[in-house]
C-alpha cells in the first residue's frame, strides 16, 4: 500500500497538502484515508494468512510496524 513516502510525494505532484488530501478523502468517501489505509492492510494481511501465510508473516508483508496484535488493531 502507500508508505508516508509515497504518499507525500504523490500529494506533492498535484499540489495537495497531506492535510488537504485527507479532508478531500473523507469527504468524497466518508472514510478517513488512514482509516482507509488500515482497512486496506487488514483485507491484505487477511488475504495472505487464507494464502497460507502465518500472522506474523501476513501482518508484516501488508505493511503492519508490528506483529502485535494491539498494533494491528490501532493500524499502526
Amino acid at each position: 500500500m502507500w508508505s508516508g513516502a509515497s504518499l507525500d510525494g504523490g500529494v506533492r505532484q498535484f499540489g495537495l497538502s497531506n492535510s488537504r488530501l485527507s479532508h478531500l478523502f473523507k469527504e468524497n468517501t466518508g472514510i478517513s484515508l488512514s482509516g482507509y489505509m488500515v482497512l486496506h492492510k487488514l483485507q491484505k494481511a487477511t488475504y495472505l494468512i487464507f494464502e497460507g501465510l502465518s500472522i506474523t508473516d501476513a501482518a508484516m508483508a501488508a505493511g503492519f510496524d508490528s506483529p502485535s496484535h494491539e498494533c494491528i488493531l490501532e493500524g499502526n
